[in-house]
Order: structure tokens, then sequence, then C-alpha cells
């Protein structure tokens, strides 16, 4: 018994002076017998907060109130309660540095999932809004846990969330890394959570810090679902310039991207935008980022040729880049519109395969740009300063022949034929 009295103490001294922290211990020392119905450890409370100094009254009750909450003893804990002034005051610690007061008695019981002891403290007045003291040394886990509410969303009890919102918890407070409680249920992908605060009215498009919002946060379809049904903007523009959509395909969140793709509510024309804008189009950013289906899903749907800042065209673009899986993408998109391929592209090849793509899907190497000196492909890379080392130079007579048997490869998988293989001659 000795030493939870002395932890008890030490837990004290944030909120009681040494020498006073050790007279509210002999005053709450059990005596040997109740009185008045009460059980000795209500007795002794009650005569400590009665004897304290109106300055100390309020630390003095909250030590004792604590004391019972600790005990567990909920009886205890309902008769200390209405002799104590202040029960918003922080007296307890959530936090992994010991006796840290940081806390709300409230911050502990919705913690600990003691939702019969957090009703109590509502019910007499305990603030469901109040923040951790000292947030501006917060620890990893005192930033996720700020407010009771996100406390309770991260536990993941609904009947303490509900609890919270029913007493007035403001659904929008956000905790020290920027999250609403309806981004905390998303991360943790809680649907019950996510349901029960949407329904009490959190906004699903409240944007913090540019770029935090509840669909960002998304873990799942199933989340994702969810938020729109209640009215969440997967066209959302956040406050950095990027879409929704970009900003997903950056977190590598591409399971929640290629299902906003696939049901067909994202607009993805941004042309309208200011021109420095254009290369966070999502189009861009999942060439950036490397992320060939996704890519190949919005290829679909965005412009052919979307431009990028300085009006430089992703084809292009890609073709300088020598991506060449990306470019046939774009080029397949451009034969299913019967659209025509921009010929120069040949003079910005670096590789055969590249040169050989460009010339099936129709690019003609006999042209001769005004922009390239009035030469022909073939004569341009014949320059000494070009120094292109894998390209054909030869292409005016290759040409044909590539694009010949590529059509072939085209109508035989048309008529479902497949390529008869040349028998291998034997020496004998």
């Amino acid at each position: 018994m000795k030493s939870h009295w002395s932890e008890m103490v030490l837990r004290a001294k944030e909120f009681l002076p040494r020498w006073r922290a050790k007279e509210v211990e002999q005053l709450i020392t059990e005596p040997d017998v109740a009185e008045n119905g009460l059980s000795s450890q209500v007795v002794n409370c009650i005569r400590a907060i009665e004897r304290s100094v109106e300055s100390e009254r309020d630390s003095v009750g909250m030590y004792c109130l604590r004391k019972a909450y600790l005990s567990g003893c909920l009886e205890d804990f309902i008769r200390i309660i209405p002799h104590c002034s202040d029960i918003n005051m922080s007296c307890g610690t959530v936090s992994d540095r010991k006796h840290r007061m940081n806390s709300t008695l409230l911050h502990e019981c919705v913690k600990d999932g003691a939702i019969h002891f957090a009703k109590v403290l509502i019910k007499c007045g305990a603030d469901p809004n109040i923040t951790l003291k000292l947030r501006f040394e917060s620890t990893v886990y005192e930033a996720t846990h700020t407010t009771p509410l996100h406390s309770a969303v991260l536990g993941g009890d609904i009947n303490l969330v509900q609890m919270l919102i029913d007493a007035g918890a403001n659904l929008h407070a956000v905790d020290d890394n920027g999250n609403t409680a309806l981004c905390a249920a998303a991360l943790n992908d809680n649907m019950d959570v996510a349901t029960a605060l949407l329904k009490a009215g959190a906004n699903p498009n409240q944007v913090h810090d540019a770029v935090i919002c509840p669909l960002l946060s998304a873990q799942s379809t199933a989340m994702t679902d969810l938020l729109l049904h209640h009215g969440a903007d997967p066209n959302l523009m956040l406050e950095n310039g990027y879409p929704l959509l970009s900003a997903l395909i950056l977190k590598r969140k591409n399971n929640i991207a290629r299902y906003l793709i696939k049901i067909h509510v994202c607009s993805y024309q941004l042309r309208e935008m200011e021109e420095e804008l254009l290369d966070r189009h999502p189009l861009w950013i999942a060439y950036y980022c490397g992320e060939f289906e996704v890519f190949k899903d919005l290829a679909h749907f965005a412009n052919i040729n979307q431009h990028g800042c300085y009006d430089l065209g992703l084809l292009e673009f890609s073709v300088r880049e020598d991506t060449c899986d990306y470019a046939r993408v774009l080029l397949e998109h451009m034969m299913r519109g019967h659209l025509r391929i921009d010929s120069e592209l040949l003079y910005l090849a670096k590789s055969r395969r590249m040169q050989e793509m460009l010339i099936q899907f129709g690019a003609d190497p006999t042209i001769k740009s005004a922009d390239y000196y009035g030469k022909t492909p073939d004569e341009y890379m014949q320059q000494s300063h070009i120094d292109r080392k894998f390209v054909w130079r030869d292409l005016v007579e290759r040409g044909p022949r590539i694009f010949a048997e590529h059509q072939r490869k085209l109508l035989m998988e048309s008529l479902d034929i497949k390529d008869e293989q040349q028998p291998v001659k034997r020496k004998m």
C-alpha cells in the first residue's frame, strides 16, 4: 500500500507543491471505520478537500477524484465529484513521458475506455473539447490524441464516440498532425466510427494544412464509397494546387485512385488552370511517379496529349525521355480516336524501339521539317553534333517494312490467326 501512495504523491507533484502533497497524503490515510454510510476513502477525500485553502482546493479535489478513478470505484467517484470545483484541470497523463500531467481526467477515462466514468464527468460539466496541455511539446502519441474525441476514435469504441458527439464535441477540431476525427477514422479504416461522425455532421471535404482531408486519408475503397455517399468531392482541389486524384497518386494510394477512375467520378481537364499548375494533372503525376497501371487507366479519359507547363505535350515528353511503354499507351489511345501522329516526334527519338513504334503508328520517316533545318530524321541523326548511338539512320528504307509488318500483325490479331513459325532449316 505504501508504494501505491508514493506513486500517487509523485503523480500529484505537477499540480501540488511537494510539502502540500505530503499533507494530503496524510489527510486521506484510511480511518478504521466508515462514516454516515460513506466509504473510508470518500470520507477522507472530502475531509481533505474541505480543509484545503481556497487556492489549493481545485488541486486537492482533482487529486482525490483521480484517486477514486484509479481505484476503479465508480460509487466513490460519484460521491467525490460534487466537491471538486474544476474537473477540467490537467491532473493526469496520456503520455509516454512519466509523471507528465498533460491531460484532464476525461482524457484519461476516454483513453482507458472507462465510459461510465466519462459519462459522470460529462454530466458534471467536463469539457469534451478540451485539448492536451503543452501541445507544443507533444510526443507522437499525444499528437494523435489531442482531444477526447480523437482518443475515442482511435480507440475504436463507437459508444464513447457517440457519447462525446452527443455531449457537443467539435467534429472539426484537428489534432497536432492536422487530422480531424473523421480523418483519424478514415486512416484507421473504422467504418462504424466514420459513419457516426458523418451522420453527426462531420465535413467530408474539410481540408487542413493545405493537403489533409478525409478522402486522402481513406485506406480502402469501402471507406471511399462511404465518404462519397456523404458528399465527399472527388474533384476537390487542394490548397497546394493539386487535384485530389494527383495527391492520391503521389501518396501511392493507387487502389483508391484507380477506384475513383473506374467509377468515373473524376474530371481531368485542367486546361483552365494557371499554366504553372498544369504539371499537377493526374496523368502527369502518374507518369512522374512511375505508376504505369494508373497511367493506363487515366489515358482513356484524359486529354490524349495533355500539356504541362511550357506547353510541352506528354507524348512529346515521353518520346524525349524514351519511355516507350508510356508512349505506346498514348499512341494506342490516339489510334482509337483516329488521330494522326506528329511525324516530327521522329526527330526526338533516342532508341530504335521508339523509332519503330512511332512508324508503326503512322509517323512518316520522309518528313522534312523546317524546325530541323529541312532535313529528314535520317539526315538529322547523321549530323556530328547529334550523339545518338542507338538509333536507326536509314528509316526511309526501313520505314515501309516496319509499318507493313505491324499492319500484318494487327490484321492477324483481328482475324484471330496465329503467326506460323518458319520451319528450322537443319544442316545435313
